[in-house]
């Protein structure tokens, strides 16, 4: 597959932020965040409603966490 320079710099950026949320979230499942990220904001087309898919996979039914 072949990337522009652009996706290849966000995908770059995302590497160092994932990195530096791994280190201070150890237990965080960043796989698949970067898996929702790849997705929704670089698919070939954007969700109607850019959260829906991370609301429903992440929040509902899950108890509020405190800070």
């Amino acid at each position: 597959m072949v990337r522009s320079r652009a996706v290849v710099t966000v995908l770059g950026l995302l590497d160092e932020e994932l990195a530096a949320l791994g280190a201070t979230y150890p237990w965080a499942q960043l796989d698949q965040v970067r898996d929702l990220f790849e997705r929704t904001a670089l698919g070939k087309e954007l969700p109607t409603f850019f959260t829906t898919e991370a609301y429903a996979r992440h929040l509902v039914g899950r108890p509020a966490v405190r800070a």
